[in-house]
């Protein structure tokens, strides 16, 4: 669990998982160096529940970032999976770790588990989320879904994987955030699961970092080239199955920064990515071609 900044919901975060049952675990906090009262409220917290349930809290001196924090984090799990949950969401189901961890045993061939969770607004609004619009039912998640959304195609706060440790850095000193390049990893050691049970809560709020982003048109344009970058990387050592939708992100990630950007400042876009691929660059012109056909017959209409 990561936080910062979070003392209005980091109670209810830290509740949803020692609230666990018929399982095993180990809670690992790490707090980014809050400026409000976060870190008071857990080790309040921390000093007023059993004794038996294990918790490691790291205060850090000084602020990591969100990415850094995460690998810090990551790095103090020692179990044989590992859940997410950072300090502004939380989980409702009391067998959620449980029912997802039994699965896991059961199916070595996948690497990771998710599932359906609700959206909590900063109108304080709470509905299902749409994330996985139309699955009716449990199933087998396609590479497909959750490559060409630059792996962040699902709420992080649901997911519970096997322990890569230690997890190359490479893929996550640039990305916009920790459950990205972590998809995309597991990727390549199975398939996902998804199940169609509702045991979470997602919250967004502006303080958020997703949210901030989506609602900040220069944020959000720092996000798609981030996502870029990301993507490039893993081309370099995704499955051979998986290079077209590594492309189709690619070439999804690029017309968002032309939309934004309004076609003009393209040759930046390429100096600023220095991306090395043919494909990436076959791919760009291709759609700036496209684009510039399509408003030249607009004109002309």
């Amino acid at each position: 669990m990561i936080t910062y900044n979070h003392e209005n919901f980091i109670e209810a975060a830290i509740t949803g998982v020692i609230n666990q049952r018929e399982i095993d675990f180990e809670l690992i906090i790490s707090d980014d160096c809050s400026t409000d009262n976060t870190s008071n409220v857990i080790q309040k917290f921390i000093d007023n529940i059993d004794n038996q349930i294990q918790i490691q809290f790291f205060n850090q001196n000084q602020n990591l970032g969100m990415i850094r924090n995460f690998l810090f984090a990551i790095s103090q799990c020692k179990g044989e999976y590992i859940a997410f949950c950072e300090g502004d969401d939380y989980w409702t189901e009391n067998f959620k770790l449980k029912k997802q961890v039994d699965f896991l045993d059961l199916n070595p061939s996948f690497s990771a588990s998710i599932h359906q969770v609700k959206i909590w607004d900063e109108r304080h609004q709470i509905y299902l989320s749409n994330y996985f619009q139309d699955w009716e039912k449990s199933k087998s998640v396609p590479a497909k879904f959750v490559i060409e959304k630059g792996g962040g195609s699902f709420p992080s706060c649901s997911l519970v994987f096997r322990n890569l440790n230690p997890i190359p850095s490479t893929l996550f000193l640039n990305s916009p955030s920790a459950d990205r390049p972590l998809s995309l990893l597991l990727l390549l050691k199975g398939e996902f699961f998804y199940h169609n049970d509702n045991m979470g809560v997602y919250r967004m709020h502006q303080n958020g970092v997703m949210t901030g982003m989506l609602n900040d048109p220069k944020k959000l344009l720092i996000l798609y080239k981030k996502n870029l970058l990301l993507l490039d990387l893993y081309l370099k050592i995704c499955k051979k199955d998986q290079r077209e939708f590594v492309l189709n992100s690619i070439s999804i990630q690029v017309k968002n920064i032309l939309l934004i950007e309004k076609l003009k400042y393209f040759k930046n876009i390429l100096l600023f990515t220095k991306l090395k691929s043919s494909e990436f660059k076959f791919l760009a012109k291709k759609i700036l071609n496209n684009m510039c056909i399509r408003m030249n017959a607009r004109d002309k209409i």
